[in-house]
């Protein structure tokens, strides 16, 4: 079984703008041997989009954009890595579990503490009466 990077090993950037250089570590001999996948739990597109609570066409989606370098999560750019098997790319995409797990976190909402408004010091003495009392000095 022949494993090829879905973004493929040229080292260029995609298309224009300030997209993050894409490095393919699909030649490396490790990586040619499959080792990457025999080491990692992997699942199917089906498998990680129900555990990212997302459809399977959502993730594709999100994988596609991932490739062309144009996904961006919460407002930050996230490359997916993923795995294609077959000779040209063409074969089935599998996805690390820690890859899931990743892109959950980046999907995490941070709780922000609710800061309570002070309540307004009034003076009851004169009620109605706005401006500072005494002589204009």
């Amino acid at each position: 079984m022949k494993i090829t990077r879905s973004r493929g090993g040229t080292g260029k950037r995609p298309w224009s703008g300030n997209n993050p250089l894409v490095i393919s570590r699909a030649f490396s001999p490790a990586w040619r041997a499959g080792v990457a996948m025999v080491d990692e739990d992997m699942l199917t597109p089906k498998q990680a989009a129900s555990r990212l609570g997302v459809t399977p066409t959502t993730l594709y989606d999100w994988l596609g954009r991932s490739r062309r370098g144009l996904f961006v999560l919460r407002g930050r750019p996230v490359i997916v890595e993923y795995f294609q098997t077959g000779a040209k790319g063409q074969g089935r995409i599998r996805i690390a579990t820690k890859e899931v797990d990743r892109l959950r976190e980046l999907m995490r909402v941070p709780v922000e503490p609710t800061h309570s408004p002070r309540p307004s010091v009034r003076r009851n003495r004169f009620p109605g009466i706005t401006v500072p009392l005494g002589r204009p000095g």
